[in-house]
């Protein structure tokens, strides 16, 4: 690895240790916080310990990255507006065509389904600024901002997506929102990619929030609990759906790998790719 790589932060090794100060940090927040259940109001509680575990983790992240390589801002520009539509659509058609059905085959145990129903289903004020604000603001910045930045100067465009999906996946600490995570991260990976502006994450991440708080504003407990079959009245409308959602997400990747191709200049990350852990080892593996 050169010296002028392997300056760049983090490495998909460091990333693990990112994971594990996601993983402390939680728990000693939800432990904190935990004190205040019956005092404060639920949602309340809610919006406090995300901002605080989201939080804390990405004044540290940001703060080793500004140590190592001396980078103290992100990249708000919206220089394309003209793809905010598009990038809706196909959000919504990877929701219906691919994540909801891939979901829809992990069984869910009842603890979780009590922890979702708690989560989406309290119509309160801190939930919506929870779910559809605080977390795309503050999970674009550390996984597309600061993660998958310093990969892409680091690895392949591929290799970087998808670790940096990965890890997005991992934090969510279930396989639900794993799946969801990964898939989502991997188009927000690919238009960062291409625009290196956090913004584009941000929106297509609040589209999804937002979509998802949306129809449990709208759907009943029970309803929560029921298939996409059961919900969609029957396996004919569900394929319908989901064919249709596909169609709809291969069109709309298509205008935007076109757009970006004839309108977005080509942006260089790096001149060379590690494609290979052995040269990490030896080097910075830990957030320090």
């Amino acid at each position: 690895m050169s010296q002028k790589q392997s300056s760049f932060y983090p490495s998909i090794l460091q990333g693990w240790g990112i994971v594990g100060i996601f993983l402390i940090v939680s728990i000693f927040v939800s432990i904190v916080t935990s004190g205040f259940e019956g005092v404060l109001d639920k949602g309340l509680i809610l919006f406090i310990t995300y901002l605080f575990a989201m939080g804390i983790p990405l004044g540290i992240i940001y703060s080793v990255r500004k140590k190592k390589t001396g980078i103290t801002s992100f990249n708000f520009k919206l220089d394309y507006l003209v793809i905010v539509p598009v990038l809706f659509f196909v959000t919504l058609g990877l929701q219906l065509g691919l994540i909801g059905p891939i979901t829809d085959l992990i069984p869910m145990p009842e603890e979780f389904v009590t922890f979702f129903k708690e989560l989406m289903g309290d119509k309160d004020i801190y939930n919506f600024l929870t779910v559809v604000i605080a977390a795309p603001i503050l999970e674009e910045l550390i996984f597309r901002g600061l993660i998958l930045d310093g990969f892409l100067k680091r690895y392949s465009p591929t290799k970087a997506i998808l670790f940096s999906s990965m890890f997005f996946g991992i934090i969510h600490f279930n396989p639900w929102q794993f799946v969801a995570a990964m898939i989502l991260g991997c188009f927000i990976g690919w238009v960062y990619l291409k625009t290196k502006s956090v913004s584009y994450g941000i929106i297509i991440h609040m589209i999804n929030n937002g979509c998802a708080f949306a129809i449990m504003m709208f759907i009943s407990e029970d309803q929560m609990n029921l298939t996409g079959p059961e919900l969609y009245g029957g396996s004919t409308n569900y394929v319908i759906i989901i064919i249709g959602s596909l169609l709809v997400t291969g069109v709309g990747l298509y205008y935007l790998s076109k757009y970006f191709k004839e309108t977005v200049p080509p942006i260089t990350w790096k001149e060379d790719a590690i494609d290979d852990f052995d040269s990490e080892i030896g080097n910075t593996t830990t957030v320090e």
